[in-house]
């Protein structure tokens, strides 16, 4: 991110220690970089919002803390939340999170995944010894998660066992619609005929839709090459 709104997306947050460290700089690829929360701000949230209307699983996240020997502001008690559209779901809950280095990075897995458009770390305790948060610092929150039903976009990928196929959507381990279109492939042991996919097949089909190829060798009588959108 180079603001809360670009290049995409929108980061909101409890508060700021002052405009030095707003939170969009914990999304801007530094590790160096922080977000700083407001003192005495309990809880802290630092939250990022999809407006493509397309919902994420988030299956792991990742806490970056940097602000070298002042490890009293790493956090230490937090929820990660995503928003359903009327409240806030808990996903992942995390505690006793001491021990911090001045510049390390923590990965976790989530809980209780779901897809929502919006997520947020709510935390609600540093490693400062008094009692609720004195300010936070964080580096950098990395979200990571697969398409859920669809991939290709944004660079998302099929979560696991699922695969690729149709237009951009995600099935389970079977191919559907349409092959070669936006880089799509059928699945093992089918291939591409007439732009979808084929398990068996000793006809051939029309060529040249959605770059759909003809059949030849051992799947059809006799070996065909594509002319004027036929096979011959």
């Amino acid at each position: 991110m180079t603001s809360a709104t670009a290049p995409s997306g929108s980061v909101t947050r409890s508060g700021s220690y002052d405009s030095t460290y707003e939170a969009w700089k914990a999304f801007d690829s530094s590790n160096t970089s922080q977000w700083i929360s407001g003192v005495y701000q309990t809880p802290a949230w630092i939250a990022y919002e999809w407006t493509d209307f397309t919902p994420r699983l988030v299956t792991s996240y990742a806490v970056t803390f940097a602000n070298g020997s002042l490890t009293s502001r790493a956090p230490s008690a937090w929820t990660l939340e995503g928003w359903n559209g009327s409240g806030w779901v808990v996903v992942d809950t995390r505690s006793g999170e001491t021990g911090w280095a001045g510049l390390q990075t923590r990965t976790y897995t989530v809980g209780s995944p779901g897809s929502f458009l919006k997520y947020r770390l709510n935390i609600t305790d540093d490693n400062d010894p008094a009692a609720g948060i004195v300010v936070v610092s964080l580096g950098r929150l990395e979200l990571f998660g697969c398409g859920v039903g669809h991939c290709g976009y944004n660079g998302e990928t099929c979560c696991p066992g699922q695969v690729c196929s149709g237009v951009l959507a995600c099935s389970n381990g079977t191919c559907q619609l349409f092959c070669g279109h936006i880089g799509e492939t059928c699945c093992p042991g089918a291939s591409c005929v007439q732009g979808g996919c084929r398990t068996t097949s000793n006809r051939c089909d029309t060529c040249g839709y959605r770059n759909g190829p003809c059949c030849g060798g051992s799947s059809c009588d006799f070996g065909l090459t594509c002319s004027f959108g036929s096979c011959r």
